[in-house]
């Protein structure tokens, strides 16, 4: 399905969105967050119907948190801003709360908490997602 997993297109990532195809890559959360796929993550993170909406969850997160814990040039700190205040219309409640918590952080790096942005996914359980909240 995707001929390049460190280097997917577009087309490849939405046809995995809604396949039930495992990650192509241990690292997929990854090489979907190059830079090029921001708004097609925001996207499918967005669509109820996309069968790895969880992924894309966690791939926005991951977005946003990789962004700080690498020290990205401010360039790429104000495309996120940018990119996040866009965001408008009707969206699930935890991408609403991504946004929020997403702001915030881009605005104070220093809340920084590496678990629960670029682990997101991983984390157990409701209850340690909102621990985690609570420490940024």
């Amino acid at each position: 399905m995707i001929k390049v997993p460190w280097n997917p297109t577009a087309e490849e990532i939405r046809a995995w969105a809604f396949s039930d195809e495992s990650w192509p890559d241990q690292d997929w959360d990854l090489a979907v967050n190059d830079g090029k796929n921001d708004s097609l993550l925001i996207e499918l993170a967005c669509d109820s119907k996309c069968p790895n909406q969880v992924f894309f969850l966690h791939s926005i997160y991951f977005m946003v948190g990789d962004a700080i814990h690498r020290d990205a040039p401010n360039e790429r700190i104000i495309e996120l801003k940018e990119m996040i205040a866009a965001i408008n219309g009707e969206v699930p409640a935890e991408v609403q709360q991504w946004r929020i918590e997403a702001i915030k952080l881009l605005s104070n790096p220093s809340a920084f908490e590496y678990h629960y942005w670029c682990g997101h996914m991983f984390l157990n359980s409701k209850s340690e997602q909102i621990a985690a909240a609570d420490r940024d």
